[in-house]
């Protein structure tokens, strides 16, 4: 729900990139999460909305893969919520 309580982890909070600067323990709501997401590029708040519905930062890119491949996206894999440039983030 967009009124749910995100709390930043410290994983979530180290994040760097677009951060929006969460500190860790910081809780917001899902839709100010996705807010800073949408506004500032907030890296740090991908990250935790991320494992706030997969539990963890990997689960969550387990699910986005498994997403792409379902929609018969053939030659893409995702390495992260963030969209940040990675070794093994590609789409074609």
């Amino acid at each position: 729900k967009l009124t749910d309580k995100v709390r930043a982890t410290e994983h979530a909070a180290s994040i760097v990139g677009s951060p929006i600067f969460l500190e860790t323990g910081e809780e917001m709501t899902v839709k100010e999460m996705l807010t800073g997401i949408a506004l500032a590029s907030g890296s740090d708040a991908s990250v935790a909305v991320a494992e706030h519905i997969a539990g963890s930062e990997e689960g969550f890119v387990n699910m986005m893969n498994t997403k792409a491949k379902d929609l018969g996206l053939e030659n893409t894999h995702l390495q992260d919520p963030t969209g940040l440039p990675a070794k093994v983030h590609y789409t074609t």
